[in-house]
Parts: C-alpha cells; sequence; structure tokens
C-alpha cells in the first residue's frame, strides 16, 4: 500500500526483545490437539500433554535429521506437497510446491516465478519467543503523552462523525493526518482503509479509545494519537508535524510521502500509470549528510526512550531506496497529480524487522501481521511514528528449536484437518477441497495457564478452498514444532473476502 501524509502519515511498526542463549527447551504452550504420529515415527521428541516440542540433542538415534538449519530440518530446499484424501465425505486434493530462497533476491525470484508457494528464506535460527498481549493499562497514556510531547501537551477534543469504516480492518485502524487548515486540525483523521474514514480527536467508548494531543516537537506544532482497541488488543501511537513544511523550512511544502522502490507511480492521464524513479522525475540528491547507519541508531533510540516497550536490537531496518519526499502537491500513486515541481528528497524511513528467523510474524487468529510500525528519520532526528502494538515480546525461550521434516509436518496437516475441519463450512461450496498458498511463518500459540501470555514458534500456514479453487473456506495454522493443530480461522461467506 502507498503511504503519505497530509500533514500527518501513518505506518508501520514492530517492538521486540533480544534473543538470548536460553536453554533450548519450549514447553507448557499449545492448544492439547497434537499430532504426535506422524512425528513418532521419526522418535521426535513431542510432549502429546501440551501440544509442544522439548527440542533435543542432535543425535543419529533421535531420528532427528541432523543440522541447525531450515532446509536442513525440513530436509531440502525444494518441495512438493501432492496428496489426495477425504474429509468427511468430501475429496481433498493438495498439488502445492514450497521452496526455500537463499537470499532475498532469490526469494523475489520465486515469488515471479512460482505458483501458490510462498518461498521462506533460508536460515540458522529459529527462535521461540514468549510474549505478552497489550491490555489498556499497557497503553501508559500519561507517560507516553509526557515522552513525546512534555509540558507542551495539550488535549484536542471535537464531535465525532462517522462517514464509512471497518473496525475490523486493523491495519489501518488509525492512518491520520491533521488537516492543513485550523478548522481541520480540531480533528484527527482516522483511516480504516483506503476509501473510508471515521474522523475523531477524542473517543471514549466500552471497547475502545482514541486520544489525541498537540505540541511542540523540535519547535514544530505536532500531533500525537494515542489510542487502544480492545477486539484487536492494540495500542495506538501516531506522531507526526502537523505541517511539514516546518521540517524542511519551505512554506509551500504541503505533503509528504515516502517514495517504494526509489519511485512512485505517476498518472500521466486519465487511464495511463507510468513508473518513475526519483531521479527520473527531476529531484535533487537526498539532503541528508548522516549515514544510513547513524540514522539507524538513533531510530533504535527515540524507540526505545518513547514508546515503553523493549526494543529488538539491530531490528530497525533502513536502505537508500526507502525515502521521503516533500512536496507542494501530492505525487500519491492514487489521488494526487503526480506534480514534482519543487519537491524535496530529504530523510529516509525505517520499518522494525517484524520477522523471526526470516520468517514473517503473524499476529492471531485473523492471519495479519503481528506488531507493526515505521519510523520517519532526517538529519533532524526523528520526525514521525506509527506503531500498530499487539504483543510485548519479553522473553527469547531458544534460540533454535526443532521442527518436524517437511513430509511430516504435512502429514500432520492432513491428519489434522480431516479431524478438525467443520463440515458445516464447506456445505453448498463443494464438491472438492483444494491447498493452496502453503508457507511456514511465526505464529502466537496460547499458553494454557496464562490467558494473556503466548509463545511465537514456527508454524505453517495453507489456505483450504473449495468449489474448483473459487471459494476460500479458511487459512489453516500448523505448529511446526510438533505437527499440532493451532488454530483454523475460517473466512466470511463472501468468497471476495
Amino acid at each position: 500500500m502507498k503511504k503519505k501524509i497530509t500533514g500527518i502519515s501513518l505506518c508501520l511498526l514492530l517492538c521486540l526483545t533480544a534473543c538470548g542463549k536460553q536453554a533450548e527447551t519450549v514447553t507448557d504452550y499449545g492448544n492439547g490437539a497434537t499430532s504426535a504420529k506422524a512425528a513418532a515415527d521419526d522418535k521426535m521428541d513431542v510432549s502429546t500433554e501440551s501440544g509442544s516440542v522439548a527440542p533435543t540433542e542432535q543425535t543419529e538415534s533421535s531420528g532427528v535429521r541432523p543440522g541447525h538449519t531450515l532446509s536442513e530440518w525440513l530436509g531440502g530446499t525444494e518441495f512438493e506437497w501432492k496428496s489426495t484424501f477425504s474429509v468427511g465425505t468430501y475429496p481433498a486434493e493438495a498439488d502445492v510446491s514450497f521452496r526455500i530462497a537463499k537470499d532475498e533476491e532469490d526469494r523475489q525470484k520465486l515469488l515471479e516465478e512460482s505458483v501458490n508457494n510462498y518461498p521462506a528464506l533460508e536460515t540458522d535460527t529459529l527462535p521461540a519467543w514468549r510474549a505478552t498481549g497489550i491490555k489498556p493499562e499497557d497503553v501508559r497514556e500519561a507517560e507516553t503523552v509526557q515522552s513525546f510531547l512534555g509540558d507542551t501537551a495539550k488535549e484536542v477534543r471535537g464531535g465525532v462523525s462517522y462517514s464509512g469504516g471497518d473496525a475490523e480492518n486493523v491495519v489501518d485502524v488509525c492512518r491520520g493526518f491533521a488537516g492543513r487548515s485550523s478548522s481541520d486540525r480540531e480533528e484527527a483523521a482516522q483511516h480504516f482503509d483506503d476509501s473510508t474514514y471515521i474522523w475523531a480527536s477524542w473517543v471514549d467508548e466500552e471497547d475502545q479509545f482514541i486520544h489525541t494531543y498537540e505540541g511542540k516537537y523540535m519547535g514544530a506544532d505536532y500531533q500525537l494519537t494515542i489510542g487502544y482497541l480492545e477486539k484487536q488488543r492494540q495500542k495506538v501511537i501516531s506522531f507526526f508535524p502537523k505541517n511539514p513544511a516546518a521540517i524542511v523550512g519551505d512554506p509551500e511544502i504541503q505533503y509528504a510521502e515516502t517514495s517504494e522502490n526509489e519511485g512512485f507511480m505517476i498518472r500521466e492521464s486519465e487511464d495511463h500509470w507510468e513508473w518513475k524513479t526519483l531521479d527520473e522525475l527531476g529531484l535533487a540528491a537526498n539532503r541528508t549528510t548522516k549515514n544510513l547507519e547513524t540514522l539507524r541508531k538513533e531510530g533504535e533510540q527515540f524507540l526505545k526512550e518513547k514508546l515503553n516497550c523493549t526494543l529488538f536490537d539491530d531490528e530497525l531496518k533502513i536502505d537508500n531506496t526507502s525515502e521521503i519526499v516533500f512536496s507542494k502537491e501530492g505525487i500519491d500513486n492514487w489521488t494526487m497529480s503526480g506534480n514534482v515541481s519543487g519537491a524535496i528528497r530529504n530523510g529516509y524511513y525505517a520499518s522494525l524487522n517484524w520477522q523471526f528467523g526470516n520468517q514473517s510474524i503473524l499476529r492471531g487468529e485473523d492471519g495479519n501481521e503481528g506488531n507493526q510500525g515505521e519510523i520517519w528519520l532526517t538529519d533532524q532526528g526523528v520526525i514521525g511514528v506509527c506503531v500498530y502494538i499487539s504483543y510485548d515480546f519479553a522473553e527469547c525461550l531458544s534460540d533454535q528449536v526443532e521442527i518436524l521434516p517437511f513430509d511430516k509436518a504435512m502429514t500432520a496437516m492432513e491428519q489434522q484437518i480431516a479431524e478438525n475441519l467443520d463440515l458445516s463450512r464447506v456445505e453448498g461450496h463443494g464438491p472438492k477441497l483444494i491447498f493452496q498458498n502453503l508457507g511456514i511463518y511465526y505464529y502466537p500459540v496460547k499458553s494454557p495457564s496464562n490467558a494473556n501470555e503466548y509463545i511465537f514458534v514456527p508454524a505453517w500456514s495453507v489456505d483450504l478452498l473449495a468449489s474448483g479453487g473459487n471459494f476460500y473456506i479458511g487459512k489453516i495454522f500448523l505448529n511446526a514444532t510438533d505437527g499440532s493443530l493451532i488454530y483454523i480461522h475460517y473466512y466470511a461467506d463472501d468468497p471476495e473476502e
């Protein structure tokens, strides 16, 4: 999705903690429904009571394939899951490929070539993390306001009017901006998707709150929005200048946008779009003089001081293609004119690396990513932040956990689906069940003894379809360490969803 601000724009962030060299044990997590049979064939050390795995020392007698890389655990770099079996009265078919890429360039190539395949990156790190869910008290509103705006903070209150929006769209719940006129600045826009908005500056409801403040930061007028959404268990923090002109010193500047891959998709005419690099657009070189490593360290320090969560060391990712462009007219690829006259390249945006062991982190039952966010940096320091925080990653339980070989994992997948799929979700959408989009991720498995505690472990995810591949039934999550079913997320009846 294209990211921009009209006065204020919001992006994505993740807060993690450093992974120490812990003992290789992960216990007492899972839903109790294991598929120990698949693992037992290879004498894996599987806990059938907790649905968890306690990694053992790798020996020939253990039956575990030796090695610590993802490909060594799985048994290769190229796999095919081809199988036919039954789920109740329905025939099921899997015809899926899975690849392990040696690096990001290789992964992008595989993505372009593949069908129904999410290639994974090779890694020798497969950690397990303990995390706690975010509760309302974890927002620490007063402390956060003080850390960002100090004694200059003032509440911004106003009426609430709805013009559409879907509160279940978690990623865009607080994509907001302050307007350029004084009247517009009385409200913060909460953007739920690309076309609908909820306008609110101060909301207190039973299942959420959104509070907006104004104040001074680096001598400029800033807006801080803090919220909590109970259904998503997320705290949201947005912090951006009310007017981008204050950052670059040009009073005509009205917009700040992030270029992606060194350019923008520009609308040349009513029905013609064309990709243009920043150089092709005639924009001068970036005015930032600090090197990227210096900016990254400054960004990490800022987040540690301001966000009231412990960051994962060396996980702020920034590169020279991630630039901020300040412009007099917007150059957003959907709604603006693409006029770059007088635009300025000045600064970079950086994302937190929301991955464990090169694999993406999922937030939970809906399969969306976990904590997300972005930070904007110039020579002046951090100029903008947007975060969505669902978990506090408090402790690394293991730097390396064992996972099942690929064939055993897919056998467990078939068994768990056959035993646990709600066939009422399939009625009227048959005649056959089909698997697509196999990938490996990190997923939060709930603790049986603490409702607010989770362990993130490697997990397989696959989409289940019916009706010749035209209707999505749901997404299945399988614990890669022991073959236990974590969760089945059923989609809405509308195939578009």
